[in-house]
């Protein structure tokens, strides 16, 4: 980013000694300065969108200053800032995310071929002689046009399959759900969305009622065949916007972004139904097991994750407390107990 943003500024054909260059640079070098710090203190989703505009922007601004300076050739072919490009759309691929990618790439061309649009409209290319480049050739304009799509292409196809392949390593091997570090990872963008839209966002802990009983008395194998079960009880009960993960053992945790903890209470009380009315069947016997649910909700539970989640863990352990198999929410007729939950998870910060 401080690459991008010194170095477009000082490519173009004024010198930092000129005091158009001089105020660029520091405008740019502010900027990034700006982005930076918001990078480290924040974990907003928008930060990467701005981000990308901003650098393609940029190299854009610099190419836009040979046209100040009345020089039009230079803004079509200055082979080093017109690279930078190049450099902009691969960071964005580093970000995995292919619509960040596309973006990237597509601004890139509206921008650079309006400066052509530009050029063409008020210079006679035709007849224009320039002293550093030699004449205008409309063909160099599409080859880098068409390159520019073809390393565009490139890394969306690579953000998009790195990003697939993260998926794939990123699966509880037992149950197929999330794993924990990339549900933490989205959640963060999904709270980060409700502050941004001032929506709701609801949390349940589910977890599984006296499962080491029932792990030690019919052995590991079964608890696992459980845990699948139950696993593809919540996978059937959620929405394809909620997230879901295997939080820990037999722990479970749902995400319903865009809902208030009534509803997230009524789609808590549909996993838990379906869960105890599910047989599980051992030794051709069925056996029923029962799962104990704790919700909680941004902004009425808490401003961030670790508060929202922390008021469903002590509601989860009111659940337990007061004879499992029930979900208990904001409206649960009586005070969680006061003993104190465990530490919220600490999300990992977004790629």
């Amino acid at each position: 980013m401080v690459f991008v943003a010194a170095f477009v500024t000082v490519a173009g054909p004024y010198s930092l000694q000129d005091p158009f260059g001089l105020a660029v640079s520091i405008s740019a070098i502010l900027y990034a300065s700006v982005l930076l710090w918001l990078a480290w203190q924040t974990n907003t989703g928008w930060l990467s969108w701005v981000s990308c505009a901003t650098d393609v922007t940029l190299i854009s601004a610099a190419l836009v200053t040979y046209i100040f300076a009345g020089q039009p050739l230079g803004a079509l072919y200055n082979r080093v800032v017109f690279d930078m490009y190049f450099f902009a759309i691969a960071a964005a691929g580093l970000r995995y995310d292919w619509r960040l990618c596309l973006l990237t790439l597509m601004l890139a061309l509206l921008e650079y071929l309006g400066i052509v649009a530009y050029v063409m409209t008020h210079w006679d290319l035709r007849t224009y002689v320039s002293p550093r480049i030699e004449t205008f050739h409309g063909v160099n304009i599409i080859t880098r046009v068409l390159v520019v799509m073809a390393h565009g292409g490139t890394i969306v196809a690579i953000a998009s399959w790195a990003l697939h392949l993260r998926l794939l390593i990123s699966r509880d091997p037992l149950t197929g759900l999330a794993q924990r570090r990339p549900f933490l990872e989205r959640v963060q963008d999904e709270f980060s969305r409700a502050r941004g839209g001032q929506a709701p966002l609801a949390l349940a802990i589910i977890d599984l009622d006296e499962f080491k009983k029932f792990n030690d008395s019919f052995g590991h194998v079964v608890g696992d065949d459980a845990l699948r079960n139950v696993g593809a009880c919540l996978a059937a009960c959620v929405r394809g916007s909620d997230l879901l993960t295997r939080y820990g053992g037999e722990e479970f945790l749902v995400a319903f972004p865009g809902i208030s903890a009534e509803q997230a209470v009524r789609r808590a009380e549909e996993i838990r139904t379906r869960v105890a009315t599910t047989p599980m069947m051992v030794g051709g016997v069925a056996h029923r097991l029962t799962v104990s649910v704790g919700v909680a909700s941004y902004p009425s539970d808490g401003r961030s994750f670790d508060q929202v989640f922390e008021e469903a863990d002590r509601r989860l352990y009111a659940a337990k407390l007061h004879g499992r198999n029930r979900c208990v929410g904001p409206n649960g007729g009586w005070q969680p107990p006061p003993s104190p939950p465990r530490q919220p998870p600490e999300a990992s910060p977004p790629l």
